[in-house]
């Protein structure tokens, strides 16, 4: 269902003539030597990965159709066979469709990406999987000078590659409703419920329903925003056991300077599932340590709710020449009511540094450095993830770039399986589109 929804809606966005459209197309390959592919502390093995990629970014706006896509897929080979090769890909798009302008809206949206087979796995080709959300429904709005309110529902599948016992159907409804307090504030109250249905019928008593019911005060400040979410939580599995929770969110966002100096401070409290964290906009990831660095922990694995309390701190400064970001974050997470999902109980520790400066108008020196220590709580065990990680960009014009650079990681823990160092050096070519100037 979901395919033919997007072969038939991707088309309709890229014809539609009518709607501003915008499409930068990316493809590159990058080589780099990994004298550590299987990431292990003894007989270490070296090996030479060629990956070449293609992705591309769509938006496109118009009196009737909204839509977003941002594509990429990968193909990794290694040169010495350690693995066979490996298909990779990420989703992030949303299509939306006003049947009637400004009261009903037809939306399909796709969020996917690659995440370990277990939170314990090392991010080694044959621990990972594709995991899968799609969403379709519609949105009914309702607006008048001072209050505004919105009707979301949608039916949504979410999949795995590998783990396939985790694959659930679910039902997604919200309704919330604002009132203007005046040009900068607004109050509200929202709800929302997911019904969630595993597909194996032998998970017939695992089934679930997770919601919330709170209220939203939104204020613009005259140098950026502030956000406040309170209410309460609520799971109830189909097994008779039922949870609930204070539920809050905070997020403050200080910009003086129009980006130049940007300043972000975020906490909650929340129930969540692997789904919804992906999908839903209230329940996203507060922080990203980089995808493709060490200790990445990839998207969350795991099965069922779990609840989260994280708090976060980002600081971005964008000179001429020089850019510089700081990330420092908490996060615990726990897993409500199933005892198969206590092990990915986790409470994390993490920051990450990062800096680049302009040399020439065409040449570019990066470094990064990131941190995670994270104490998995039911499983009694450690790990203390670093990598650093530095490289030159050279781009003769605008749409080439060519990369050189390093990275050196290691990871510690009490087991072996997660304990281990990798140094890789590595070569990337990318061809990309330029993207308009916004007026």
């Amino acid at each position: 269902m979901r395919w033919v929804l997007l072969l038939i809606g991707l088309p309709a966005v890229f014809l539609n003539t009518a709607v501003a459209k915008e499409f930068i197309p990316r493809l590159g390959l990058s080589v780099e030597q990994n004298d550590n592919i299987y990431k292990t502390r003894e007989n270490a093995k070296e090996d030479i990965i060629a990956t070449p990629y293609f992705g591309f970014i769509y938006e496109g706006q118009g009196p009737q159709l909204d839509a977003s896509v941002d594509f990429e897929v990968r193909n990794e080979r290694y040169t010495s066979s350690s693995f066979g090769n490996q298909n990779l890909f990420s989703v992030d798009a949303y299509i939306d469709w006003a049947i009637v302008p400004n009261r009903l809206i037809w939306a399909v949206e796709d969020v996917a990406s690659t995440q370990r087979i277990e939170a314990f796995d090392k991010a080694t080709p044959d621990r990972l999987q594709n995991f899968n959300v799609f969403t379709t429904g519609p949105d009914f709005i309702f607006s008048s000078g001072v209050y505004e309110s919105l009707l979301k529902l949608r039916l949504g599948d979410v999949s795995y590659s590998e783990k396939t016992d985790l694959d659930n159907q679910r039902f997604i409804g919200s309704v919330s409703a604002k009132r203007l307090i005046n040009d900068y504030s607004s109050f509200g109250m929202s709800s929302a419920i997911s019904i969630v249905d595993y597909e194996e019928a032998y998970r017939d008593d695992d089934g679930y329903k997770i919601g919330f019911v709170g209220a939203t005060y939104e204020r613009e400040l005259p140098y950026g925003t502030f956000e406040m979410n309170a209410g309460i939580n609520q799971v109830a599995h189909d097994s008779g056991v039922d949870e609930s929770a204070p539920m809050g969110e905070l997020a403050f966002e200080y910009d003086r300077d129009g980006g130049a100096n940007v300043l972000r401070l975020a906490a909650s409290s929340k129930y969540s599932d692997p789904a919804l964290d992906a999908y839903d906009p209230l329940y996203s990831r507060s922080y990203d340590v980089g995808a493709g660095d060490l200790v990445s922990a990839n998207e969350f694995s795991g099965d069922g709710v779990f609840e989260s309390e994280r708090v976060e701190a980002s600081y971005v400064r964008n000179g001429q020449r020089l850019r510089i970001d700081f990330l420092a974050y908490l996060n615990n997470r726990e897993s409500l009511l199933r005892e198969g999902a206590s092990e990915a109980d986790v409470e994390e520790v993490g920051y990450s540094a990062g800096l680049s400066y302009q040399l020439r108008e065409t040449l570019s020196f990066w470094a990064r450095y990131n941190v995670v220590d994270s104490d998995f709580t039911k499983k009694k065990s450690y790990i203390e993830g670093s990598a650093t990680s530095t490289g030159i960009d050279y781009s003769p014009s605008q749409n080439l770039k060519f990369t050189v650079g390093a990275s050196f990681g290691e990871e510690k823990s009490d087991d072996p399986q997660r304990d281990f160092s990798n140094d890789i050096v590595f070569l990337q070519f990318e061809y990309s589109g330029v993207p308009k100037e916004k007026k």
